[in-house]
């Protein structure tokens, strides 16, 4: 996983991404987060994503991350 990330986020302007929440769901135990993120490949092309987090809660500490995105739009722009 660590190597899978790595390669990802080395294809990204190391500056990073302006992320925006845009809607948050909150019911007993869980949270949906959804935002967008902008930002920038290494070689200058614009990166724009829309995305979906769900939190899993117990005893006030987060146990679960299952992060969703259009990872076709991902995979077309990195190649």
């Amino acid at each position: 996983m660590k190597r899978i990330v790595d390669d990802l986020f080395g294809k990204f302007d190391p500056q990073g991404f302006v992320v925006t929440v845009t809607r948050t769901i909150a019911e007993t135990g869980s949270v949906a987060i959804e935002y967008e993120a902008c930002g920038r490949t290494g070689d200058g092309r614009p990166y724009q994503n829309y995305y979906v987090t769900l939190l899993r809660v117990a005893d006030g500490k987060v146990t679960e991350v299952r992060p969703h995105n259009d990872t076709a739009h991902l995979l077309k722009l990195l190649g």
